[in-house]
């Protein structure tokens, strides 16, 4: 697999010159700034999902079921501690 790929698309004016400036002043590359902005939103979306998931989870009768055993061996534990 390649380590790069090429990717060419338009952005605002406004985001190119932003873009530039920044890359400019803080000596990166605007490739760089891109790959970590896409990185950043990328584990946004993540931890989205994560949370979606958990919160079916929390209505689902089955994983309360579940969650309300574990608490109680948890708790059976402690008190034989």
């Amino acid at each position: 697999m390649k380590s790069t790929a090429v990717f060419t698309n338009t952005i605002a004016p406004q985001l190119m010159l932003w873009l530039n400036q920044h890359a400019k002043k803080t000596r990166r590359t605007r490739r760089s700034i891109l790959e970590f902005a896409l990185n950043r939103y990328r584990d946004e979306v993540k931890r989205q999902h994560y949370q979606e998931s958990f919160q079916r989870a929390a209505k689902d009768p089955e994983m309360q079921g579940l969650a309300d055993q574990g608490l109680s061996d948890y708790l059976d534990q402690l008190s034989s501690l």
